[in-house]
């Protein structure tokens, strides 16, 4: 979650839900995501989100399923809709270059 003010971002949240080591179902894993997003929902303003894109079918099902989940978040804590922004445009706002690498997103 980053927080942008005055021209500048800052990262407020790094979040991780763990769906690895006991079985746990498709659902329960989307609902843990629903609640995680839905807790840090509460002041937002306004809501954005990097573009999705993935490179095989199964992760692209994931991630639209994951998509769906933060769309009804917004809606139900504000009737706001997400902004989406590409990647390069994220990499832009946090280095200043939009072809900046992993290593440089997570040092700025």
């Amino acid at each position: 979650m980053l927080q942008y003010s005055n021209g500048a971002a800052s990262l407020e949240h790094i979040l991780h839900i763990n769906s690895r080591g006991k079985p746990v179902c498709h659902g329960q894993i989307l609902s843990s995501i629903y609640e995680t997003i839905l807790s840090l929902s509460t002041d937002v303003d306004v809501f954005v989100r990097e573009r999705a894109f993935a490179r095989f079918s199964r992760e692209t099902l994931a991630l639209s399923k994951v998509v769906g989940i933060a769309d009804l978040v917004a809606w139900q804590c504000s009737n706001k809709s997400y902004i989406e922004i590409t990647p390069s445009a994220v990499k832009k706002l946090l280095t200043g270059s939009g072809k900046a690498g992993k290593e440089e997103v997570a040092a700025a």
